[in-house]
Order: structure tokens, then sequence, then C-alpha cells
């Protein structure tokens, strides 16, 4: 759904997003203003799915910052048990799993952040390669990383992945008709 605009300067919302951009609106002002637009796209859903993707930046924060913490003990205990049989890390595999965690978190906050980006004013305005955009990104992480864990026996992973997969899947189904009718 395009404003038929010739290019983005005459677009209506132009000078709104460029004080957006230019952080003079808080967060709240912004979500606000997105899913007042006039949209096909349900601002439930919208909203679910905005509310998954800032899930997802805590959950990559915390993964950076935390994993040594009680947080994800019972994670890092899972994992270890299904590839040592036991709970306990040497000192090395705890250096290069606080390293690949400090890698993975902030790819999984860099990927949701990009994402609320989509949603908010793309996905909100109904347009189709937004939707495309989720679903594939959902998929290209969603396939390799759960074959991977099934095959390591890594079921707290699985499980991780499902719910994720899950929450992000959900309001697509939902609002697919919005998008391809």
């Amino acid at each position: 759904m395009s404003c038929g605009c010739d290019n983005w300067s005459q677009h209506p919302d132009h000078y709104t997003l460029i004080g957006i951009s230019a952080g003079r609106v808080s967060a709240t002002r912004v979500v606000a203003y997105c899913l007042r637009m006039k949209s096909s796209v349900s601002s439930f859903w919208i909203g679910w799915l905005l509310a998954v993707l800032v899930i997802n930046i805590a959950i990559g924060l915390s993964a950076t910052f935390g994993i040594e913490s009680y947080l994800w003990k019972w994670h890092q205990d899972s994992v270890a048990i299904a590839l040592w049989e036991e709970t306990g890390f040497t000192d090395e595999v705890r250096a290069y799993r606080s390293w690949v965690m400090s890698v993975f978190g902030p790819t999984l906050m860099a990927w949701a952040i990009a994402l609320i980006y989509i949603t908010l004013k793309p996905f909100a305005a109904g347009e189709r390669w937004a939707w495309i955009c989720i679903s594939t990104s959902l998929l290209a992480w969603f396939i390799p990383d759960t074959i991977y864990s099934v095959f390591q026996g890594v079921w707290i992973n699985v499980v991780f992945n499902g719910f994720g997969f899950g929450a992000i899947l959900l309001p697509l189904i939902a609002t697919r008709k919005s998008f391809w009718s």
C-alpha cells in the first residue's frame, strides 16, 4: 500500500519520521503514531509482534551480559547435559561459551531492532514486502537452528526455538490476508 508519492520528501509522514529518527519523539509516541495509521493490518497483531521483538532484545541483552547468572543456569545446565551428560563446564568451555553468547546476544538484538522498524512502518502499512521479510528471516533462523539442535539432542533449544517461532508466526498467520488479498 503506497501513498502514491513520487519521492520520499513528498510522503505525508516525511517530517514526522525525520523527527522520530532525530530522537525528538519518545518510543511510546512512535508506537502510538504507527498504530493509529489507517491500515488493514490489525493493531493487536502489530502490538503483539512489537512486544515479542522487545522480548527478543531483552533476551539478547541477558544472553550477552548474564549468561553466567542464575537466570540462564537452567538453560545452560540442560545444554551441558545434552552435550556432555553433566552440568559442569571446564574453564575453556566456559570461556568459549561466554564468547559465543557475546556474539549471539547482539545478533539477536540487531535482528529484533531491524524487525521493529519494519513492523512499525511498512508492516503496519500493509506493505507485502515487509510480511515477506519478517517471514523469510524467521525461517532463515528457525530451520537450521532447530535442525542442528535436534541432531545434537539439545531439546531445550528446540523448545526455546518453538516458543520464539510460534510467537512470531502467530501474527504472520493472523495478518496474512491483509497482505495477500
